[in-house]
């Protein structure tokens, strides 16, 4: 007898067969990644010793049979990227009492999450990730005592998060890109095995429980986009596996001195956003101790006080912004020992003194913008040595130069060159500057 058919990347086409009915001892159908198309035959409900189907990324149309969600022995249901492919979970899938992974990522279903997913025990992976779903997310998820991987993402969940209190092995949760509200569940901070945790743009409020922070397993945390409140956790219990955190455009305030203390997560986190909050007090010296740091987003706050020298230990920094706080001093010339630095912004804050010549140290630099800022002295003329410079941003200080001989004349041109060159006498020369700007603003495009 046949017990599977498995015919994967293949290049297949055309609809299922309804004389796959004759089948009766297949127990697995595994025909991901062809061109298959159609609707999905409710004749498969008759293989009653069916135990996986696996026809992701093929062409499917339609609906969902329900009698495929009542099959007494599957375990695998993988119908992903089926963009075309609809309908909703029906209730009676509790049911399929075996069912292990059940996965419609990037597919188009409708209507609710039944709550009779909660009785299926041996259920570990779900993923519903971008589809049209709506409703709440169903409380009995939570009775899931296996379950590993929720991916919910991408879709019109309202309403709160349940608490997962009762799920240690929950490693994986993101539920991104929906309606949800209330406060994140302190009851996350109980997963000890959490290592993805991603509930961004969201309508969240609250403040962050300090046991999310606690987490030992933590390695990324995605929560911007939301309206969440509050001072920033420690994360000091992570032991050092965080390595990405995403909180930006919230209402989160306070100082930054425990996150990047001497107990914060320094040993693999490589990137930080926390733009767009309202985090004041200066930036910690302390940072210079996060050395795996590739990405310090830090914009648009109400930081003070000087840029730090140790900033300049970040070696694998590439993109580093600060543009939109009100720091002071001078810009320490430490910056120019960032060799791997891509994206310079240290514009609109209260920034004085001359440009370090150090900054043509850097030698990747695509990005610098130093606008609107008190920065005095003459432009740089080593600037015209940069020679990946796309955008170069002078304007609304008070430097002074003849940029026209330092880029106008050069094959390193940057495609964006803003300065003050506006006006009949201006503080800066440039003719070759795609805006010129003095102190009542700028021109429109001139390159």
């Amino acid at each position: 007898p046949i017990t599977g058919i498995i015919m994967n990347d293949n290049n297949l086409n055309g609809s299922l067969p309804n004389e796959l009915q004759q089948l009766e001892d297949l127990n697995i159908l595994r025909l991901r990644t062809n061109k298959i198309s159609g609707s999905l035959p409710s004749s498969l409900g008759a293989l009653l010793s069916l135990q996986e189907i696996d026809l992701r990324q093929n062409e499917l149309k339609g609906t969902v049979p329900e009698s495929i969600f009542n099959l007494p022995e599957l375990r695998n249901l993988l119908l992903l990227r089926n963009s075309e492919l609809g309908g909703s979970i029906p209730s009676s899938i509790q049911k399929a009492s075996n069912l292990q992974m059940l996965s419609f990522q990037k597919c188009a279903l409708t209507g609710t999450l039944p709550n009779s997913l909660g009785v299926l025990s041996n259920l570990f992976f779900v993923t519903f990730m971008e589809n049209r779903l709506s409703g709440t997310i169903p409380r009995d998820l939570t009775q899931l005592a296996l379950l590993e991987v929720l991916e919910l993402s991408g879709n019109n969940f309202s309403g709160t998060i349940p608490s997962f209190a009762n799920q240690p092995d929950l490693y994986f949760v993101s539920l991104f890109d929906n309606k949800l509200t209330g406060t994140l569940p302190a009851s996350l901070g109980s997963l000890a095995g959490l290592l993805f945790l991603d509930v961004r743009n969201n309508r969240l409020v609250g403040t962050i429980p300090r046991a999310i922070g606690r987490l030992p397993s933590l390695v990324t945390f995605f929560a911007q986009r939301n309206q969440l409140t509050g001072n920033l956790p420690s994360f000091s219990g992570n032991n050092g596996l965080l390595q990405a955190i995403d909180l930006s455009q919230n209402r989160l305030s306070g100082n930054l001195n425990a996150f990047f203390g001497q107990n914060g997560p320094t040993d693999r986190l490589f990137s930080v956003n926390l733009g767009e909050n309202n985090f004041n007090g200066n930036i910690p010296t302390t940072i210079g101790k996060f050395d795996a740091l590739t990405d310090l987003i830090l914009e648009r706050n109400s930081l003070t006080g000087s840029i730090p020298t140790e900033i300049g230990t970040l070696k694998d920094v590439d993109t580093l912004v600060l543009r939109e706080n009100a720091l002071s001093g001078t810009i320490p010339e430490e910056i120019g020992f960032l060799e791997s630095l891509m994206y310079l912004d240290l514009g609109t804050n209260q920034l004085i003194g001359t440009i370090p010549d150090t900054l043509i140290m850097i030698s990747d630099l695509q990005v610098l913008n130093l606008a609107s800022n008190q920065l005095d002295g003459s432009v740089p003329v080593s600037f015209g040595w940069f020679g990946l410079l796309d955008e170069l941003h002078l304007n609304n200080n008070k430097l002074e130069g003849d940029l026209t001989g330092t880029f106008c004349s050069s094959e390193n041109t940057p495609n964006v060159l803003v300065a003050d060159c506006l006006g009949s006498n201006p503080e800066v020369t440039c003719d070759c500057c795609t805006r010129c700007c003095d102190d009542k603003g700028c021109s429109a495009s001139v390159r």
